[in-house]
């Protein structure tokens, strides 16, 4: 399956504006579904998910 770019840039735009909320669901259901990833990518993920933003 290809990634159309378009539709990746779309989606992006979409949830751009709600960055930190995004990356807090992503969090909590990723740890929901799968608590062994916790300890690998620990609590701090959130943080630096939201913070790595380019300039």
């Amino acid at each position: 399956m290809t990634m159309d770019p378009v539709l990746g840039k779309r989606g992006h735009a979409a949830v751009e504006p709600h960055d930190p909320a995004v990356a807090e669901y992503f969090r909590r259901h990723l740890f929901e579904h799968d608590p062994g990833v916790r300890g690998p990518v620990g609590d701090t993920a959130g943080a630096a998910l939201t913070e790595a933003r380019p300039a």
